[in-house]
This record gives C-alpha cells, structure tokens and sequence, in this order.
C-alpha cells in the first residue's frame, strides 16, 4: 500500500510538472506566433524500414538523422518531459543587462523557438537532398504543420523510393605514377560493389585516397585532384562510379617529394623567430639539432622522429613523430613543418617548447561518501626529464583519516607514500627489438609503502615493488599491453580482542589477515573502437591476470629443487620466515556506450573476477579479495557492506570489511545533460561477492551455481553531475530493490519502500560523492 501511495505521488507530481511548465512556456510568446513544439517524421513508404535506417547510419535512426537538418528545433527537453532550459528562461526574463535574472536568463536559460512556416520548405529540401546522398536518388520530403493553442508541430512526409547501388567500379587513367599509386591503393577501399551510391562514403574514399598518396610522397596532393563520374541507367537502378584524377599538374601538386634535411629545434619560443644558421648544428644520425641547450639527449628524440633525410614524405611518419614526441610528456609545444628547396626536396623543421622540468603540487581532498566522513592531504614532486631522458620521476606522499557520522568510537587513519620512474623505452635489449618504434612504450618502476589503522581494531602495513611495461599498438583502436612483475609485502597487527577472538573463531578469515609476502606476474590488455572523430557506439574491454608465487610453487612443489621451511601451525611454506602466497586472479570488464546524441547516452558495465587460492594459500589475502558496495559499483550499498552471498554483512566500530574471492557486477546507467555543466543520471546496480570455499562460520557465503543468481543484489537510483572537463563532481543517491541477505521469499523489497518514513530513508537511501564516473 505504502509503494501504491509512493507511485501515485511520483505520478502526480511528474503530471503536474509537465502541465505547469506547459502553460508557462509560452508566457512570453507575442500574439499572432506560435512555440515551435516538435519535430516529427513520418515515413510514408512500405519498404523495410530496417534495411533503409542501416544504410543511413550506423548509430541513428532515420528519423534523428534527418532531423538533424530541421532549421528550427524545439526548445530541449530535459528527460523528455517538459522544457526546463525554457522555464528559466520565462521565469528570469529581463530586459537588464545585469544581475542574477540576467544571468540565470542568459547562461541557463533558452528562448522560446518561434515557429516559422517558412523554415518548412528549407528544412524539407535539406532533408531531400540528405537523402540523394545515401543513395536514395528520388526520394522526396514534404513539411506542414498543425496548430494547437499556442504551440505548433512541424511534419515532414518522407518517401525514399529506391536506393541506388553501385554496379561497377573504374580508375580512369591519368598521371602515371598517381594511377599507379592509386591502383595500388584501391584495395583498401571504403566503396564497393553492391554498396549504397553513398556520397558520403565516397567523400571518404577521397580523403582516403590523399591520405595513402601522401604517404607515398605526394607531399602536396590534395582531394581535390580527385573527382568521380557518376552514371546511373534508370532501368535497374544501378551505378557505374569511375574514378578521376585532375589530369593539369603544372603546379606540380601529384608528383612525390623527398626529405632533404630534418632540422630539431628543443627550446623554440614562438615569440623569437629562429633561424637554422643563427646557432651552430649539432648533428646526431641525420637529424640537424639547431637549440641554444638541448633538452633531451639527441639519442632520446632519434627514437620518436620518423621523419628521415633521402625518404619520400609520409604524412603516417609525420603524425607518428608528432604524436611520440607528445608521449614523451616533455613538451607543450609540438610544431612539423615543411619548406620547399629545389624541385622536389623538403626540410623539414621541428619546434619543441619544452614544459617546466619539475613541479610540486599539494592537494587536499574532502569527501562524504554514504556515512563516512573523510578528508585527506597529498603532496606530489615531478620531474618530467630527470636526465635529459624524458625519464619521469615522481614523489607521492597522502595522508587521511576517514570516521562513521553515526558513531564515532573509530577512526581510519591511511598514510602512503610512493616513488616511482617512468621510463619511455623498453629497458631491456633483448625484449627492446621485439617493440615497434611506433608503439608507444613505457617501462614503469614503482615503490611504495602504505598503512591503514582503524584505531583499537587493526593496523595494515604494505611495501609494494612494482616493475612493468606499457605498450599502445600503432592503430586507430586503443590496443594497450601492460606485463609486469610484483612484489608486495603485507603486515597486520591486531590491536581489538574481540577482533582477534573473531580471527581466532574463523581460520579463513584469520589467514586473510596473516603476514603473507605475494610475488608474481601480472598481464592486462585494453581494447577500445572508440572514434573520438564520430559520435558513434562503442565499447571498452579490459582484461587480465595475476598470478603469485608461480615460481616459488615451481621450485618448491613442483620439481623439489628447493626446499622451504615450514611454519609448525598452518604448514605453509616461508621465505624469510614470512608465508608466500600462491593464487590465480582474474578479472574482465567491460563496458558499452550508446550514443544517442552529444548530450545523452546509455551505458551498460559488467565485471566478473576470480581468485583460486592453490598450495601454499588456502584463501586470497586480504588486499587481494574483492568487495562491493561505495560509489563506483552497487551503490545502494555502503563500500565493502555487501556480501559475501546471503550472508549478513558485520560492521566493526562504524565501518565494514565484507571481501570474497569472487564477484559480480552489472551496471546500467542513463546519462544525460540538464542545464549548463549539470548533468543527470538514472542507473541500476547489481552483483555481489562469494567465496569458493564453504565456510561453516559464515552459511551462504559460498558460491553455489543452484543458488549464487538468487543471492544477486539489485539497486537503482539517479544522480547529479558537475562536469568541468577536467573532473567530474559526482552524486549518486540509491537505494536496495533485493536485498540478498533476506529470506529467500522476502528479497525483493518493493512493497516496504516508504519514502515518507524518516527510519526507511535512513536505513535504505545511501549517498555517495565521488569524482569521475563510477565507469
């Protein structure tokens, strides 16, 4: 009953939201004109729909795609719903030039669109000739309207016929040495036979062409030498497309050019005109070092320059050496250009401003993330060149405290500090051949120190070596490698009786929070078709492993080359009388955007890991376990309060510590654009944790295939963002819709949401601040 009311309430509300801003949208309307309402497209065909809309887009309808070429669009609408941008606007409205209605009017606020009858007949041609462009040759569009109060709607009739398809395919011969190259080129091509006559895509067969001849040399060559004859027979509705080029080249645009001299200048400042002979050269294989001082060492640069003397020019080496030298982190200007000498030569000269060679930046944090209160202090040192090798350095040190709102009786204290090196090259020569020099490639080294004390309970201490590689393939797709290898060493101390008489009761729990020293090897590999070019759908995939003490299980267990100590209570093996850790981690994430427009999209997430504690482990240590719950994954949960299973979640002193050794995610999440840098979300969580092994401690935390998708945690909820670009502050508030730790029958918990209950809210609806998005 009480869910009834709640419904009933949220319905009336949103009806009477909807109503009041429809009346006031067209208060400043002047008499005699009309508030453009809407925009609709009707499709008058019988054809499939389906074929034509695949045709025109890959990630829009039709019906969007054609709208795009409206002259007038209705005022936005936030969530579908009503005209917030309007509202503000009508309710500001001002004649001053000056102070908050002003403001609020002209930075928020949006004026009303007036309908314009005329803007039909522009519109209609538009969209006409939008179509003949995909191929839909006799397609015609025809616009009216209709009135209703003060508020008009557009309509434009659609017919799109027959689409034309190309039959063949010709490269007319000209210049010798472009047909030849193009010839060559053609097998790559974006048209083909049986396609749509797409003039789109062959505006892109044009720049695809100029793309590949300038990496052939044609240095000048552009796609306006290029044109296409076009026949289309009205009997079947079919193509021949023959491919020109500009036979009068007597500015010598299609014949190739050559590197004469590549000339570097490091410490260019745009204000003061350089000049390759106001400084003596300094010469490294080929390439003419013009600076006052270097700021890298002329070995380091060779490695990123593509641009060679006695080659011919190719724009895919231009935008390699631009982009290489950017990775470097060491300059804030990059410039490549190119000066004609002689008939066919270039010298090419590049203008490197360089960054300040280091910097401190302290940053202090606050947050309020569910019922924790928390702020921290960091203070970091960079050097971006330490040795004139583009090597950077960096000195990180943190300091925070965390503590329950509701119950202050203990606190989280964190410290860390790390240094760490960022070289860009592989290390080692023998895997050092392996790379491309177009990869870009990182070898990173890290050590680090931390400790977490939740006062009168525990205390944490972790050293951390890390030593790694990063590897980006050279392709249009972010393809991105990272091996390495690590060595972590964990230390508890148990400062609460009743904490450790917990651990003494519980033997896996307790090996969690044992002394473990973890070494082993690490992979992941990124994957992205994000085209930061289009507004298309795309995905992000993640994936990797960890495997620890691996060698040491080798030397031991497997072939008894040697022979460890072993502790006389558990039986573990020991290094340096410290347990090593042996177990495999798995992790896959994955991520899908679809993209309905630059201010709304769809975001589906889903992560899945493992860990199989084998031989000398028997379960994952504790900063190897997974957990759930906070604001970056099931966010109607408090961070690590979930799980593991149906199992009830224990809170010590304020704070929970709930982890399993495997775990499940789903998140669907709506995002979309409000006023200004505000932006909006509605989103649904689900997942949990498990352990693998049966635990007679802590029933139904298990993994159970007959049981585990009944014990999956679901929540929803909407949030706010500000986004700046450069961060994005984040609000989410959620709330539990199954709850897995209840009887199985009571789970779903939709008939006791009460949102006019002080104790519900309290209990049910968590916020969570954060920065960035949660995925």
């Amino acid at each position: 009953m009480r869910i009834y009311r709640a419904s009933i309430s949220i319905i009336f509300l949103a009806i009477f939201s909807v109503a009041f801003t429809s009346c006031i949208s067209t208060r400043k309307i002047p008499s005699g004109k009309y508030l453009l309402n809407s925009n609709k497209i009707i499709l008058k065909d019988k054809v499939d729909w389906k074929k034509i809309k695949k045709n025109i887009e890959n990630n829009n309808s039709l019906s969007s795609s054609l709208l795009l070429f409206a002259k007038q669009k209705p005022n936005k609408t936030t969530l579908g719903l009503f005209k917030l941008n309007l509202w503000v606007y009508n309710i500001f409205h001002t004649k001053k030039l000056k102070g908050l209605s002003y403001w609020m009017q002209s930075h928020i606020g949006e004026a009303p669109v007036i309908f314009d009858s005329m803007m039909l007949f522009y519109s209609s041609n538009l969209m006409e000739e939008y179509l003949h462009t995909k191929g839909y040759l006799d397609a015609t569009v025809s616009g009216h309207y209709k009135i209703n109060g003060r508020k008009a709607s557009a309509y434009y009739d659609v017919h799109a016929d027959t689409l034309y398809t190309i039959d063949t395919i010709e490269y007319v011969k000209g210049n010798q040495t472009v047909t030849s190259l193009m010839m060559e080129s053609s097998k790559n091509t974006v048209i083909k036979v049986g396609s749509p006559l797409d003039f789109e895509k062959m505006e892109e067969e044009r720049k695809r062409i100029k793309k590949d001849l300038q990496n052939r040399g044609l240095y000048r060559f552009s796609a306006d030498e290029i044109y296409y004859v076009v026949d289309t027979p009205i009997i079947n509705h079919g193509a021949h497309v023959s491919v020109h080029i500009d036979e009068n080249d007597s500015s010598g645009v299609q014949q190739p050019y050559y590197i004469r001299h590549v000339f570097i200048n490091q410490s260019y400042n745009p204000i003061v005109t350089d000049s390759i002979h106001a400084i003596d050269t300094i010469e490294y294989k080929n390439l003419k070092f013009i600076s006052e001082k270097n700021v890298l060492n002329p070995r380091r640069l060779y490695r990123v320059v593509f641009i060679t003397p006695g080659e011919s020019y190719s724009i895919k080496k231009n935008d390699f050496t631009i982009h290489r030298i950017s990775d470097l982190g060491t300059y804030k200007f990059i410039s490549v250009q190119y000066q004609q000498v002689g008939k066919d030569s270039l010298d090419c000269n590049i203008r490197l401003t360089p960054f300040k060679v280091s910097s401190i930046s302290p940053e202090i944090k606050a947050a309020n993330i569910e019922n924790n209160l928390g702020n921290s202090l960091s203070l970091t040192y960079l050097n971006r060149n330490l040795s004139k090798d583009a090597t950077r350095l960096s000195f990180n040190a943190i300091g925070g405290v965390e503590f329950p709102v509701a119950k202050i009786d203990s606190l989280l204290f964190n410290a860390s500090s790390s240094l760490s090196f960022s070289v860009p090259r592989v290390l080692f020569p023998v895997l050092y051949k392996k790379v491309s020099r177009y990869s870009e490639q990182r070898t990173n080294i890290s050590f680090t120190t931390s400790a977490l004390f939740q006062t009168g309970i525990y205390s944490l201490y972790n050293q951390n070596f890390s030593f790694g590689y990063d590897f980006r393939e050279p392709v249009k797709e972010l393809k991105r490698h990272q091996p390495g290898i690590s060595l972590t060493y964990t230390r508890p101390i148990i400062q609460s009786d009743s904490f450790r008489a917990r651990l003494n009761s519980d033997f896996l729990l307790k090996q969690t929070f044992s002394d473990q020293l973890i070494t082993g090897c690490n992979y992941t590999f990124t994957y992205s078709n994000q085209d930061y070019e289009k507004l298309k759908n795309f995905f992000v995939m993640r994936t990797g492993f960890e495997l620890a003490g691996g060698i040491l299980w080798v030397l031991n267990d497997g072939s008894h080359l040697v022979k460890f100590s072993r502790d006389t209570t558990t039986n573990q093996a020991l290094i340096l009388n410290i347990p090593y850790s042996n177990f495999l981690r798995l992790e896959f994430d994955y991520k899908y955007y679809w993209q309905f427009s630059k201010y709304r999209n769809l975001v589906a997430h889903f992560f899945s890991g493992i860990g199989l504690p084998f031989s000398n482990s028997s379960v994952l240590p504790y900063i190897r376990q997974f957990s759930v719950g906070g604001p970056n994954d099931i966010r109607a949960w408090r961070i690590r309060s979930l799980g593991p299973g149906s199992s009830a979640s224990s809170q010590s002193n304020g704070f929970y510590n709930q982890t399993g050794d495997i775990k499940l995610e789903g998140n669907l999440e709506y995002r979309f654009h409000i006023i200004g840098v505000l932006k909006g979300a509605l989103f649904t969580d689900a997942g949990n944790i498990w352990m693998l092994k049966k635990n007679p401690e802590n029933e139904g935390a298990n993994f159970d295939a007959a049981r585990f998708y009944t014990e999956i945690a679901i929540g929803a909820g909407a949030g706010l963002r500000l986004d700046f670009s450069y961060f994005i502050f984040r609000g989410d508030i959620a709330m539990p819709l199954r709850n897995p730790t209840l009887p199985e029958t009571e789970r779903w918990v939709f008939n006791k949401i009460d949102f006019a209950n002080s104790l519900w809210r309290k209990n049910n609806l968590i916020l969570n601040i954060a920065i960035g998005y949660p995925f």
